[in-house]
């Protein structure tokens, strides 16, 4: 195996370990692991969180890609409003867990 293959493998596993058994939070990421944190924000918004909704919303996500998902409150349900940021940083992907991922947000 070669050193590009190996790097392919490590982030394979990476892609499968963030937030499928427990929550992955960006501050907890290896400080040698580079992200690209140029991406634009998208606002979602959710009436209700259950497990299939969450499911679908992670079904939608890009193969191979990290996301940040940072679970707000609103009261109009819009961006430029006042909000409360109900969690840090958590690294999803569409591997993660919607089941632990619901249970966090219900939670919180």
């Amino acid at each position: 195996m070669n050193f590009n293959e190996k790097i392919k493998l490590m982030n394979n596993k990476l892609f499968e370990l963030i937030s499928t058994e427990e929550i992955t939070y960006l501050k907890d990421l290896d400080g040698r692991i580079s992200l690209n944190k140029d991406g634009k924000f998208n606002y979602h918004k959710i009436s209700e969180i259950n497990v299939n909704k969450t499911w679908s919303y992670l079904y939608e996500l890009e193969d191979n890609s990290i996301y940040t998902l940072i679970p707000l409150f609103s009261s109009q349900d819009r961006s430029d409003d006042p909000y409360i940021i109900l969690s840090k940083q958590i690294l999803i992907t569409n591997n993660s867990s919607s089941l632990l991922l619901t249970k966090f947000i219900n939670k919180n």
